[in-house]
């Protein structure tokens, strides 16, 4: 199958997501603050329980990877956070009845000793959300990353998290921060994140897909013939979610072909730009295309979540996604 696009989604005006710092949190966290804690399980007020494990009877991690059950299920599965280190390191109000719990992960050597990645595990509308927050750096001393929250019985009510040190600099070479705010059902946003996009959060590719506005760009950079081609290629289940705040990454495979062909549209939350990947089984071709070149260091972390299946990763080399086997 070939498949051919390049998008656009005629953005007109943006309106940030503007972060509000919390007047009084029921519980905060930093994790520049205090000892430092790993905690080996949480069960929450819902009955729903995570667990930080290594060992290799899993098949889709072979580091350390938190593993999560649902409050009326006695197995547990893999979540998607896999790295060499992967700790809890917060439950409020208890690990034995918590309505949020901090996981960081990182790659456990000595080039990662200045940051982590870091998930929230709350309460959100009776179910258990694992929420990706983005890389954090240990910023500037006094100005510490906060992680703050207040709660409506066991659920989320608001949070926000603020001096959050993502790794971008000031001219000077100093980490500037920025904040995420959490929005129910959808997951933590950044600040600069454009608010238009926020109903994509969580939502199938075709919502995109069938939207007569910020598809124009889509279908006049692809033609008919090619947009009903990728339309096709993500027909089948899928599911979306943001990375780092910034990017909604909308995934699906092809219906009744799910194991063969399967993709993603993503969104940049901050400029518009769209992209879309197809890939498929027995190839280590990837039909990917977009209304701006693929830049590592802003597009590495949505291709580093992307699904490539089979234990195989994507990674980019000279403005191209290749798919490789491990």
């Amino acid at each position: 199958m070939a498949v051919f696009l390049a998008t656009g989604v005629g953005i007109v005006t943006l309106t940030p997501v503007h972060a509000q710092a919390l007047p009084k949190a029921d519980f905060s966290w930093s994790p520049n603050v205090g000892e430092y804690q790993s905690i080996d399980a949480v069960t929450f007020a819902n009955g729903a329980e995570i667990r930080s494990e290594r060992d290799s009877t899993s098949q889709r991690c072979d580091f350390s990877r938190l593993v999560s059950r649902s409050p009326t299920s006695t197995s547990f599965n893999d979540t998607s956070i896999c790295d060499s280190i992967v700790h809890i390191n917060a439950a409020w109000p208890s690990a034995k009845n918590a309505k949020v719990a901090i996981v960081s992960a990182n790659c456990g050597g000595s080039i990662c000793h200045t940051y982590s990645d870091y998930y929230v595990v709350l309460i959100d509308q009776k179910n258990l959300r694992i929420s990706q927050v983005g890389t954090a750096f240990i910023g500037p001393r006094g100005k510490p990353t906060t992680f703050g929250f207040t709660f409506q019985g066991s659920e989320i009510k608001q949070s926000v998290i603020s001096n959050l040190y993502g790794g971008d600099v000031n001219d000077l070479g100093d980490l500037t921060a920025t904040k995420r705010t959490y929005f129910k059902g959808k997951g933590y946003v950044h600040d600069k994140f454009n608010s238009r996009f926020l109903s994509f959060v969580g939502e199938h590719p075709e919502s995109f897909m069938e939207d007569e506005v910020q598809r124009k760009g889509l279908v006049a950079s692809t033609g008919p013939n090619n947009f009903r081609a990728i339309r096709a290629a993500l027909s089948g289940p899928g599911s979306s979610g943001l990375v780092d705040g910034r990017f909604v990454l909308m995934e699906a495979c092809q219906k009744s072909n799910c194991d063969s062909v399967w993709g993603a549209v993503v969104l940049d939350g901050f400029t518009g730009d769209a992209f879309a990947v197809v890939l498929q089984d027995r190839t280590t071709e990837v039909f990917h295309y977009g209304t701006r070149p693929l830049d590592s260091g802003v597009d590495r972390r949505w291709i580093d979540m992307l699904e490539a299946g089979d234990g195989r990763y994507l990674s980019l080399k000279d403005g191209r996604l290749l798919l490789n086997r491990p």
